[in-house]
């Protein structure tokens, strides 16, 4: 067998078993997520109490998901003002892992060390979806 058939058919033999590779261009479409509308104001935060009583202030209230979508971890910040100036700020979640569905509503509660003040608020600060 002389060298430049050995080589040709060497040749033939590797080509087979080597892996095929499509070099062709290609055309991906990623299509995007449907986002929910902005959820951050369909969460309506109301304070139902803000009561002083020894050493303490209590502030609580509900969460509504007024979304079409659940919400988790939701955090609230919650503060103490008194004539107008901010006193004193915590937050909470409002909601953890189990989420808050369309129509749900919940309850949430703080207690500040604190009875230097004269109006309560709370308002919502993150949540995920």
């Amino acid at each position: 067998m002389n060298k430049t058939l050995a080589i040709a058919m060497l040749a033939l033999v590797l080509g087979a078993c080597a892996p095929a590779y499509d070099t062709s261009p290609k055309t991906t479409i990623v299509q995007q997520p449907s986002l929910p509308p902005d959820v951050f104001y369909q969460l309506e935060i109301k304070t139902t109490a803000c009561e002083a009583s020894h050493e303490y202030t209590t502030i609580s209230g509900t969460m509504t998901n007024r979304s079409a979508v659940t919400v988790y971890f939701a955090q609230l910040k919650v503060a103490l003002s008194k004539g107008g100036s901010v006193v004193d700020t915590d937050w909470l979640y409002a909601v953890g892992a189990e989420g808050l569905a369309p129509g749900e509503s919940t309850k949430w509660e703080w207690m500040f060390h604190s009875t230097n003040a004269d109006q309560c608020q709370a308002e919502l600060l993150d949540y995920e979806l």
